[in-house]
């Protein structure tokens, strides 16, 4: 009786963990590591698009459409207001007048991996 508790609790911390290795996310902007921008590799094929910034941000507009390939190398940052995904270096360089953004949802890390 014994061993048969011990191997029901051992598959219960043993599920209860796998699931929760699934949920964690290195894409989470509020989390401190992305206070500041850092270097990617992207792994997919992506659409950045260049947005002029306007008041009120609302305003805003898409302006052009870039293609990034993969296993480019640039500088990202996460942001948890208006545009989560920002490109800053190369020729996606933003500034107070445009930003280039990637449209992947807030979380989602699948299309790129640190360098």
């Amino acid at each position: 009786m014994n061993q048969k508790k011990i191997a029901t609790l051992l598959v219960a911390v043993v599920s209860l963990g796998t699931g929760m290795a699934f949920h964690q996310t290195t894409a989470h902007a509020l989390a401190s590591y992305w206070h500041h921008n850092h270097w990617v590799t992207t792994k997919k094929t992506v659409t950045v698009q260049k947005i002029k910034i306007a008041d009120p941000i609302a305003s805003s507009r898409a302006v052009r459409s870039y293609k990034l390939h993969r296993g480019a190398h640039y500088k990202l940052g996460h942001y948890d207001t208006n545009y989560s995904w920002v490109l800053n270096s190369g020729r996606f360089n933003s500034n107070s007048h445009y930003t280039y953004i990637v449209r992947r949802g807030w979380n989602n890390a699948s299309w790129f991996k640190f360098k």
